[in-house]
C-alpha cells in the first residue's frame, strides 16, 4: 500500500495468519470507531507510516505490527508507526524495531497482563537510561484495575518479569517507568504480583510492616512530595502521614477497612500495601 492518508471506515478488514500487510511512504492510515481490524498476520509500517486508532476501536488479533525508528534520531517522545509506544531518552538510539502484540502475556502461567505487549530490537543500551509510556485501550484492560497497573519487562513475551518504577494514569490510558538497562518486551501488569525476581536494585520504594494494622513506614531514595493512597476500585482514600519528612514517612493506616490498596509515591511509583 502506497500513498499519503487512507481510511478504514464503516467495514471489518481481516489480516489472515500468515499473512503480510506493507504499508509504505509517509503514509497516515486512519482507522474510524466503527471500523474494525482483526489482525492474525503481520503489518509493516516502516520508518515512515503512522496508524491513528481510535481509543474504542483498536487493532486486534493475535498477530503483530511492526515500526521502525531512523537510528541517530532524537530520542524525544519517539513513537514509531503511531503503535502506542513512546520512547525518551537523553541521548540519540540506534534503529530500533518495535513491534506490538494484542494478546494477554502471563506471570508465572497464572497472572495475565493487559491484551497489549511491544518488543524491541535490538534491545535499549544497558547504560541508557530510557522513559517508555505504554498507551493502552479501554477494551485491551483485560478486566484489570487501571489504577493499579505498572510496567514489567521482559527477555521474551514469557518473562520472567521485572517491574520498571513508574506510574499509571487511568485518565490518559497510559503507564510509564523510567528504566536504566536492557529491556526487549514490556507490557502492563497489576503492581501487586510475585514475579520470583528482584525487581529494581537498589529498591527505590521501602514500605512495611506488610500486612499492616495501624501504621505503616514508607522510605523512598527520592524526596516524597505526594502521596495517593487508591483502594481497589482505583478511588482516593485519605491518608494521614503522622511523621517523618523528605525520604521517609510513617502513615496512619488504622481506619482503613481491611484489603489491598495502592500507594502512589510522587505520581509515578506504585506500592501495594495490605492492611489486615
Amino acid at each position: 500500500l502506497m500513498g499519503q492518508s487512507m481510511s478504514t471506515t464503516g467495514m471489518t478488514m481481516t489480516v489472515q495468519e500468515g499473512t503480510r500487510v506493507s504499508v509504505e511512504g509517509p503514509v497516515q492510515w486512519t482507522l474510524s470507531s466503527d471500523a474494525t481490524v482483526v489482525n492474525h498476520g503481520l503489518i509493516e509500517l516502516g520508518t515512515q507510516a503512522r496508524v491513528v486508532e481510535s481509543a474504542e476501536a483498536p487493532i486486534t488479533g493475535s498477530g503483530t505490527e511492526t515500526a521502525w525508528t531512523v537510528a541517530g534520531n532524537a530520542a524525544a517522545g519517539l513513537e514509531p508507526g503511531g503503535l502506542g509506544l513512546r520512547i525518551s531518552a537523553p541521548a540519540a538510539l540506534p534503529a530500533l524495531m518495535v513491534q506490538r502484540g494484542h494478546l494477554p502475556l502471563l506471570n508465572n502461567g497464572i497472572d495475565q497482563s493487559i491484551a497489549r505487549w511491544y518488543a524491541l530490537d535490538p534491545a535499549p543500551p544497558a547504560s541508557t537510561e530510557v522513559d517508555v509510556e505504554l498507551r493502552y485501550a479501554g477494551s485491551e484492560l483485560n478486566g484489570l484495575n487501571a489504577a493499579g497497573l505498572s510496567l514489567f519487562q521482559g527477555d521474551t513475551p514469557a518473562g520472567p518479569w521485572t517491574m520498571m518504577p513508574g506510574g499509571t494514569d487511568p485518565a490518559q490510558r497510559t503507564v510509564s517507568a523510567t528504566w536504566s538497562g536492557a529491556w526487549n518486551v514490556i507490557t502492563a501488569f497489576p503492581a501487586g504480583i510475585t514475579t520470583g525476581m528482584a525487581e529494581a536494585s537498589p529498591p527505590e520504594v521501602m514500605l512495611w510492616p506488610v500486612p499492616a494494622a495501624d501504621v505503616v513506614h514508607l522510605q523512598s531514595i527520592k524526596p516524597i512530595e505526594r502521596l495517593e493512597l487508591l483502594d481497589a476500585m482505583g478511588r482516593q482514600v485519605p491518608v494521614t502521614s503522622l511523621s517523618g519528612n523528605g525520604n521517609s514517612r510513617t502513615l496512619q493506616v488504622g481506619h482503613l477497612a481491611p484489603g489491598g490498596y495502592l500507594l502512589r509515591i510522587n505520581g509515578r511509583s506504585v506500592q501495594r500495601l495490605l492492611k489486615q
